[in-house]
């Protein structure tokens, strides 16, 4: 039996008939109708055979109104083939009761050709018409014959396709469909986890190597690619389990609407949930603070459409309420897309670090600046001491005045204050206290803080320019590391610019709203300008061009002003000079509005 039924040689055996007996129908439909016109032809042109054939003896016959004769030419014009009917009738103008008529054969009522001609008489005179010969022929031997033609070709040709499909049958059995049963059986038994030989057909190959050959190849390449796939699979899904299972990294199955579908323990360590609280649907990914919680909407929707989401810090409650810092990165899984996964890193010991660190550059910053402050201190408790001999001397006068010594006492007053309120200020940015993000005006700020380093401009012979725009919206961040960030640019300008042995020393603080909302801070100098080769090497950590450098300032203020989600970068100035730009979001901005409108 060549293949099942139903499979691919049957269903072949049936086109092949199927198509065979359409082309078969076709040329045999052809065939009769070319029958069928050289049959009709051949009665139109026996029609004209009798004009030629007859007509002069009949009209001879009705010249002598021979009645035997006349019959004898009609019934033998009725024997000719396919012809059914004939009527000779005499044209006479004599007055008779009825003229002379002679019939054969059966008239029909609707004949399919029917023929009359002229009798004609000329031997003894002009030509005279004795008569009209009526012909009628049937088309129905025609019909017969033509049943019969189709009935030979039909059964013929339709054995005959039935032998020649069926020897194709056997053809393709034997030279394809045995084979391809033989491999769909072996592939049956393969497994990518076990080892097989390669697949061989049970033949002798033809050369050169044909399409089955070309099959069997590509199956075992293909097979040796799957194992070899296979293998790596097996080898990436242990590393992933063994990442899933470890203490370092927490990953999450999150759905997008803020469900936590699976979660490894090293995350739920950190959040300090257990995994009952998992269950009961208590520990979310979005259980975040208000103000992480803003830019919730727009991260999902950027891991619908796009697939993922480039790594960002957030914070999460842990269970307890404490804030926990981290790292997160989302990526869509493609089978669901309403999901995805999350992996999780724990910054509290980084952020821990980078606020000693913070504190450290502060206290170093405090350092540099020693001689500045203790002059900016030294002026107002000098002017206070000067004030307070003057009220002596007003109060020791006969009689003693005390309108003078008044005046004095307001100026020891307000000197006073101004001394206290300098220390209070290196006292708030000294102190190793927790970040307090809040609403400031940045212009406050960067009053505040040239306080500070006024004294230091000074002493290195810097002209400082400040340009602060009207009207900037307040800004979200922590006043005192803000505050560090800008004295640490002014500090690193002024320590530039005293390396100038000619030429003007400017330096320009100004401040203005930035094209994506934000406010920009800009600190530019006339300074010797940029490193050469790679400037952005500046912000790395433990770079540095001075002899005594650490290399960790401008390193630290990038990194406190990514965690207030902006961004801190340096340009050229012109004619020469570099200008460093901070770029702080306002409340009504996202950290990822921020960096898409200034990538």
């Amino acid at each position: 039996m060549p293949g099942r039924l139903g499979g691919l040689g049957w269903r072949l055996l049936v086109r092949v008939l199927f198509f065979s007996s359409v082309i078969t129908l076709l040329l045999t439909l052809l065939q009769l109708y070319f029958d069928y016109r050289r049959d009709v032809q051949a009665i139109d042109l026996r029609m004209s055979e009798i004009d030629s054939v007859y007509s002069r003896s009949l009209g001879d016959g009705l010249w002598r109104l021979d009645a035997r004769q006349l019959r004898l030419q009609v019934e033998g014009i009725l024997h000719l083939p396919d012809i059914s009917y004939v009527e000779l009738r005499e044209a006479t103008d004599r007055a008779v009761p009825a003229p002379f008529v002679v019939t054969a054969g059966s008239r029909q009522a609707n004949a399919p050709m029917r023929r009359e001609f002229r009798i004609i008489y000329a031997d003894h005179g002009p030509e005279q018409l004795l008569g009209i010969l009526v012909v009628e022929a049937t088309f129905e031997p025609v019909y017969r014959r033509l049943v019969d033609t189709a009935a030979v070709i039909m059964v013929s040709q339709a054995i005959k396709t039935f032998v020649v499909s069926f020897f194709i049958l056997l053809i393709v059995h034997r030279l394809i469909t045995r084979h391809l049963t033989a491999i769909a059986t072996s592939l049956r038994g393969y497994d990518l986890r076990g080892s097989h030989l390669p697949l061989r057909l049970a033949r002798h190959s033809p050369r050169p190597a044909d399409e089955l050959d070309g099959l069997v190849g590509a199956f075992n390449q293909m097979y040796s690619g799957l194992q070899a796939a296979y293998g790596d699979l097996r080898e990436r899904e242990a590393k992933i389990r063994r990442l899933v299972d470890s203490n370092i990294i927490g990953i999450l199955i999150i759905d997008l609407d803020g469900q936590i579908i699976e979660a490894n323990d090293a995350f739920l360590r950190m959040v300090g949930y257990d995994r009952e609280d998992l269950v009961a649907g208590r520990v979310r990914w979005t259980n975040s603070p208000p103000e992480w919680r803003e830019a919730d909407p727009a991260r999902v929707e950027k891991v619908k459409t796009t697939g993922a989401l480039q790594a960002f810090e957030k914070e999460y409650f842990r269970k307890d309420g404490s804030r926990m810092p981290a790292l997160v990165g989302v990526a869509r899984i493609e089978e669901a897309e309403n999901q995805a996964v999350a992996f999780v890193v724990d910054l509290t010991e980084r952020k821990r670090a980078e606020a000693e660190l913070a504190h450290a550059n502060r206290v170093a910053t405090m350092g540099q600046l020693s001689a500045s402050i203790a002059h900016e201190v030294n002026q107002p408790i000098a002017a206070t001491l000067m004030n307070a001999g003057t009220a002596l001397r007003w109060l020791a006068r006969q009689p003693p005045n005390l309108e003078e010594a008044t005046q004095a006492v307001e100026h020891i007053i307000k000197d006073g204050k101004r001394a206290a309120d300098i220390v209070s200020r290196i006292r708030n940015f000294s102190k190793n206290a927790p970040a307090q993000n809040g609403d400031l005006e940045i212009n406050e700020a960067i009053l505040e803080i040239m306080t500070l380093a006024r004294a230091a401009a000074s002493q290195h012979g810097v002209f400082v320019k400040m340009q602060l725009s009207e009207g900037l919206p307040p800004i979200v961040g922590d006043r005192v590391q803000l505050q560090q960030v800008i004295l640490n640019l002014i500090m690193n300008a002024i320590e530039a610019l005293s390396e100038v042995g000619e030429g003007s020393r400017e330096l320009l603080i100004s401040s203005s709203e930035g094209e994506s909302g934000g406010v920009l801070v800009a600190v530019a100098d006339s300074g010797p300008g940029l490193p050469h080769t790679n400037p952005e090497r500046m912000f790395d950590a433990f770079y540095t061009t001075k002899a005594s450098g650490l290399g960790m300032g401008l390193s630290i203020c990038r990194s406190i002003i990514q965690n207030h989600g902006g961004r801190l970068w340096a340009m050229p100035n012109q004619p020469h000079g570099a200008v460093f730009y901070v770029m702080l979001r306002t409340r009504e901005k996202s950290l990822e509005n921020l960096e898409s409108s200034e990538a």
